[in-house]
């Protein structure tokens, strides 16, 4: 999901602020759609128990607005997620599906592209793939090198605010983007 696309589905007037937010959250952290709906917040931290689909029980930090999207969504799915859909995982997935339609987005994108998102993110803004693949849960870091093989003209057009900050900055010094930042996200949003 490229960071035009991403917008757009921020600025969608018919799209409820929850889902806004929802979106965001699964685009921040790299979880898979149904890891919230089994894991618990300790403090600062999700844990992810060894039930998801790597096997492999994982631990993701958040900041205090992850914190309270997550608190959030944890409430939504505990106290009914107005759907009849089967799952609250089905519900989420049809509604960004929906979203992407709206945009106009690429028919083959899905739901799961919020994962692959973060993970091109993450590796643009220098996070090792060995980090990377602990962070997305991957049991080998063979399968975390695909996301290596980036085109980077392509990379330049999804993420440009990712790569301008690159860019742009002295070679010896580390750099940082905070991805929250890199789109323009009323409060109503985040709160």
């Amino acid at each position: 999901i490229t960071d035009n696309e991403f917008q757009y589905i921020m600025d969608l007037d018919w799209l409820d602020a929850f889902y806004k937010r929802v979106f965001l959250f699964y685009r921040e952290t790299g979880m898979r759609l149904t890891e919230p709906m089994m894991s618990v917040l300790d403090g600062a931290w999700i844990d992810i128990p060894n039930t998801s689909k790597s096997k492999v029980g994982r631990n993701i930090e958040l900041d205090t607005t992850m914190q309270s999207i997550f608190d959030e969504l944890k409430d939504w799915l505990e106290n009914g997620y107005g759907s009849r859909l089967r799952t609250p995982a089905d519900h989420i997935s049809k509604k960004f599906k929906k979203t992407l339609r709206s945009i106009g987005a690429n028919e083959n994108k899905r739901f799961h592209s919020l994962r692959h998102t973060f993970a091109v993110r993450r590796l643009i803004q220098g996070t090792s793939i060995y980090d990377l693949k602990l962070l997305m849960g991957h049991s080998s870091v063979t399968t975390t090198e695909v996301y290596s093989e980036m085109n980077l003209k392509r990379v330049a057009q999804d993420f440009p605010t990712l790569v301008s900050s690159y860019v742009n900055e002295p070679k010896n010094r580390e750099r940082y983007t905070d991805l929250r930042y890199t789109i323009s996200l009323p409060n109503a949003y985040l709160s």
